[in-house]
């Protein structure tokens, strides 16, 4: 009887009897695998992600599934969405789009370098004075581009701090790339900020593109919420808080928890 082989990018609901499930850091870890895949014909193939619209290197999961023996492939997500992958759709979308999206990440590059060179003047020129005026109300932007976390050292510290703040009398609310577990969005409203869709097949670049999307709807969320302070939780190649820290003259406070090291390793 055919298989349906499920490669995981998200933990699957049910698996039933004729399922194999892979997970995708088991192929970007060990691509070799894709070979020994080759050798089995399945009924189906899934890519089983959080969100479709979010997924990186979207195009890539696509080349990997038809490299694949199978009578079907599909894309699908936890939100019940399912997208048929086949050699016609991506020759036709999947290869323009990983082409559009290398020049326009030449685009991003240059952008990126010059506005971060240009707030790089201004800080420097900027006289330092100590924090003043009364911290009443807090801005927490988490500009991650992981989304669909549920559990993890991430999300009891973030809920930490932010129960942190409320116990001390200051009010929260929270801009993010994707909703946040465990934080009550009736005490701390929580504006979600996609990331950047355009580009998703290339590293970094999304995340330098996230700048311009983030400070604008930031923006607006500032003009209505008025923030006494900016509590940002580092991401690479982020420099949204800082921006935002001039615009608002509101002091900004950064939060680093991670290694890069192994970050770029893994």
């Amino acid at each position: 009887m055919s298989k349906i082989l499920v490669i995981c990018d998200s933990k699957l609901k049910i698996i039933k009897d004729d399922v194999i499930a892979l997970s995708s850091s088991e192929l970007k870890k060990n691509f070799r695998k894709i070979f020994q895949l080759r050798k089995v014909f399945y009924k189906e193939i899934q890519f089983y992600t959080y969100d479709i619209s979010l997924l990186r290197y979207s195009e890539i999961w696509k080349f990997v599934l038809l490299l694949l023996r199978a009578e079907k492939r599909f894309l699908c997500d936890e939100k019940d969405n399912c997208e048929e992958v086949s050699w016609q759709e991506f020759l036709a979308k999947g290869l323009p789009k990983l082409i559009s999206g290398f020049f326009i990440s030449l685009f991003v590059l240059v952008t990126t370098w010059y506005r971060a060179a240009k707030i790089a003047k201004v800080v420097k020129k900027k006289p330092k004075k100590g924090i003043k005026q009364y911290l009443d109300k807090i801005a927490y932007i988490r500009s991650h581009h992981w989304v669909g976390t549920r559990v993890g050292g991430s999300v009891a510290h973030i809920y930490g701090v932010a129960n942190g703040f409320k116990n001390s009398g200051i009010e929260l609310f929270f801009i993010s790339t994707d909703e946040l577990e465990l934080v009550d969005r009736l005490k701390c409203p929580v504006y979600v900020t996609s990331p950047f869709r355009l580009i998703r097949n290339l590293p970094e670049i999304p995340e330098m593109a996230y700048n311009r999307t983030l400070f604008k709807d930031a923006c607006k969320i500032f003009d209505r919420e008025k923030p006494s302070a900016i509590y940002q939780r580092y991401s690479f190649n982020n420099y949204t808080g800082v921006r935002l820290s001039l615009k608002y003259k509101i002091p900004l406070i950064i939060e680093y928890n991670g290694s890069e090291m192994w970050k770029a390793r893994n």
